[in-house]
């Protein structure tokens, strides 16, 4: 096929930009966006995807679609389909995908990024791409897929894998003792995919008055639950009220956490209506060391020394 001149054309309106996590590490297989539909690229290792429309030139109000898969090294892509053109992949800097070009037709001068491959692509090709940015066009589709693989550039993260949301579960009461700074307490507790989780008010119960002491408080406009260091507990009812020792249903809870101001990551399940953490979560936070004996399946809570890690 003889290679056409090409003209590239820098976009001045995005119009719409949706990003649409993906929950691990996928292979994906991109289809053309307008007419044909056909399936054109196999993708391997995408953490995430976000599509664009760009208008093709100023004030023109015609808009192609762009879409760009970030993806985990190395990765591999295969060509699917050919019919009715052909592909150019490009390596490009990744100040050029943030421009937001597009593109005229056929292949991608050489101005902004070295040629990987250029016409007549056949079916079934496979490039196996490091770290980097490059630049996917068909003729048969006349529209953009920017590949961002690793992160080529690290003042622009690439956007992480957005985890599943837990979903509510059975679960049992934990059957071990716990010491807090040497005196056994009893907690109601319960073992959530092999960690112990203790309701949130219970430990900060027993915390109180030590120097990891910490309150408690729900901002109930924003519906967050707000951990404050150093200050005093105050106690709201409830506290240290044993289970019935029976199976239970934790609903993950929504709430966002936040300590001292700074929003703690913790996945956090209601039970009876009483919020559940992972033990070792808060006391990492808190800084307070958490022991187990195998031997007598004791946990142990030393205010006096810092969180170790496992």
């Amino acid at each position: 096929m003889k290679r056409k001149i090409l003209s590239l054309i820098m976009a001045l309106t995005l119009c719409m930009s949706l990003a649409a996590p993906v929950f691990a590490e996928e292979t994906i297989i991109h289809y053309a966006q307008w007419d044909a539909k056909e399936a054109q690229l196999e993708i391997t290792n995408v953490i995430s995807v976000e599509t664009d429309k760009i208008e093709t030139a100023p004030g023109s109000g015609y808009f192609a679609p762009c879409t760009t898969y970030f993806m985990s090294a190395p990765a591999t892509v295969t060509y699917l389909n050919t019919a009715g053109g052909y592909f150019a992949l490009q390596s490009i800097t990744e100040e050029a995908r943030m421009s937001k070009f597009i593109y005229g037709h056929d292949i991608i001068p050489p101005t902004i990024g070295e040629l990987v491959e250029d016409i007549d692509v056949s079916a079934g090709s496979v490039y196996h791409l490091d770290v980097g940015t490059y630049l996917a066009y068909t003729t048969a589709d006349f529209s953009a897929i920017f590949l961002v693989v690793g992160n080529p550039n690290p003042s622009t993260p690439v956007p992480a894998p957005t985890p599943p949301a837990p979903e509510p579960q059975t679960v049992n009461p934990t059957a071990s003792t716990v010491y807090i700074n040497g005196e056994a307490k009893a907690f109601e507790a319960y073992n959530i995919g092999g960690y112990n989780y203790f309701k949130l008010r219970d430990l900060a119960y027993v915390l109180n008055g030590t120097e990891k002491q910490f309150e408690v408080g729900y901002d109930n406009d924003t519906r967050a639950i707000t951990l404050t260091s150093g200050e005093s507990y105050t106690a709201v009812g409830g506290e240290m009220v044993q289970g019935d020792g029976q199976s239970k249903t934790a609903t993950p809870t929504p709430s966002k956490i936040y300590l001292d101001g700074n929003e703690l990551n913790f996945t956090v399940y209601n039970i009876g209506g009483n919020n559940f953490f992972k033990l070792r979560d808060l006391m990492e936070a808190v800084d307070v060391y958490v022991g187990y004996d195998n031997a007598t399946r004791a946990i142990t809570l030393d205010t006096s020394k810092g969180y170790v890690a496992e």
